[in-house]
């Protein structure tokens, strides 16, 4: 019986282990997109533009590898992180979307500019996951349903009462003074805030659901077989906030490091919120209303 015993703590020992040796893995590719989507990349040159392109090709060959060899917990994952590293490219990593805004005759420097480019990437972002989740439906054992992305009503009522809770609060009262006091901004007068309205919500409430399929949706649910909700959790908000750190909002704060902390636990409370209600529009509304304290700190600077 003790031998027994033993022989079952030794196994739990090393799917610990394993487990653990996974999540490393997996904060290491988080790393690896984050260098490719945060900006990172593109200051290095030549090398980086064919990192930011080879990097969804090595994500898409291990996943064939592993579906050779029959590991759907581990390539669903591997190909989560190729279809977010895919449609980087063409969502603005590469500088693709600044020649889109030149030839219709904008410029990122205005608001019109900016928003209309955010737009674009979200339609970008959306419809190639949407579309690659449903060409992968033809490989075996790959889901190709909406489910898998949290895109679905879920709990409907639930995710609406604290979506828009969250969106009001942050539009009317959290906004204006986490742009002011987090990101250094201009007051901005009730006119402005009145005049600029109708391009925040359209920033915030693209960015939100882009964000939350791309960053959360995508992968959340592909790594809870393997880890459980709690542990996948904690990782995709690890990823998260990572890929924050060189991005544009992080530009406009002048404590990087309390803002990737701020980002994380954003990322746990939304995560949460996803499992929860099951479906990203819970998220996609607080995150818009998170947002529009950094639209308040960039509009004043755009023409």
């Amino acid at each position: 019986m003790n031998k027994r015993r033993e022989s079952e703590a030794k196994l739990e020992g090393e799917d610990w282990l394993y487990r653990l040796g996974l999540f490393l893995l997996f904060l290491l590719c988080g790393v690896a997109f984050a260098l490719q989507v945060g900006g990172t990349a593109t200051e290095w040159g030549t090398l980086g533009m064919i990192y930011i392109v080879a990097l969804p090709v090595v994500f898409l060959v291990v996943t064939i590898l592993l579906h050779m060899n029959e590991r759907q917990d581990l390539k669903l994952v591997f190909f989560a992180f190729f279809v977010a590293s895919f449609v980087g490219i063409f969502a603005g990593v590469t500088g693709f979307l600044a020649y889109v805004i030149v030839a219709l005759g904008l410029s990122a420097s205005t608001i019109e500019g900016f928003v209309v480019q955010q737009l674009l990437s979200t339609l970008f972002v959306v419809i190639g996951i949407i579309l690659l989740t449903k060409l992968s439906g033809r490989w075996e054992d790959f889901p190709s349903d909406m489910d898998s992305l949290y895109v679905k009503k879920g709990n409907l009522r639930l995710g609406l009462i604290i979506g828009v809770a969250g969106f009001l609060f942050f539009l009317v009262i959290g906004g204006p003074w986490i742009a002011t006091a987090f990101f250094g901004a201009q007051s901005v007068t009730f006119e402005q805030f009145l005049a600029w309205t109708p391009w925040m919500l359209a920033f915030v409430l693209s960015n939100g659901l882009r964000e939350e399929l791309w960053a959360r949706g995508l992968i959340l649910r592909k790594l809870e077989p393997l880890f459980g909700e709690k542990p996948s959790n904690l990782l995709q908000a690890l990823i998260f906030a990572i890929t924050h750190m060189g991005s544009l909002s992080a530009q406009y704060t002048p404590g990087l490091l309390i803002y990737i902390v701020v980002t994380f636990v954003l990322g746990l409370g939304m995560g949460y919120l996803m499992q929860k209600t099951d479906s990203l529009i819970g998220p996609s509304l607080v995150h818009a209303g998170v947002d529009v304290s950094v639209v308040l700190a960039i509009f004043p600077t755009l023409s």
